[in-house]
């Protein structure tokens, strides 16, 4: 049964690709290095591809919930792939997505749009700064996000 299940799922997956314009695949299981306020990160990034315009798109392989505000700052809840964006010293990443493999409907949750991923990147940059410097500092202040929505369950 399982077997069966993987096998749908990854069908559709594939399908999904298949809508793609052209693109390779240059690294799956990447590993890098990402720096901030001092403080060093060893990253692992699922996959990176190179479109047909030379950019290259960071992918992350989701079986849960997740969205693009995900990575929206302040704060934000998921810094995974704005993490391994920031970590590429080439500067060739242009993009970031979630892929959603959701059995029922796989997808694509893209990241910023072409027009938006510079100040992206600085919103990034500037929000992991700060967190990266109150880790550093040691600082622990109970500041939930969502004041009593996060609470509720504490």
């Amino acid at each position: 049964l399982e077997l069966e299940r993987l096998t749908r799922l990854i069908e559709r997956w594939l399908a999904l690709e298949l809508e793609r314009p052209p693109f390779a695949v240059v690294a799956v299981e990447a590993p890098r290095v990402a720096r901030f306020a001092g403080l060093e990160f060893s990253l692992r990034v699922d996959r990176i591809d190179q479109d047909d315009d030379g950019r290259a798109v960071v992918i992350d392989y989701k079986t849960g919930t997740c969205k693009a505000g995900d990575w929206q700052p302040p704060r934000m809840d998921q810094p995974q792939l704005p993490c391994y964006a920031l970590a590429d010293e080439s500067g060739a990443v242009g993009a970031i997505a979630y892929a959603r493999l959701d059995r029922e409907a796989p997808r694509w949750v893209p990241g910023p749009t072409p027009e938006e991923w510079e100040l992206a990147l600085d919103a990034w940059h500037e929000d992991l700064e700060r967190l990266a410097e109150e880790l550093a500092a040691g600082l622990a202040v109970v500041a939930p996000k969502r004041g009593a929505a996060t609470c509720r369950h504490c």
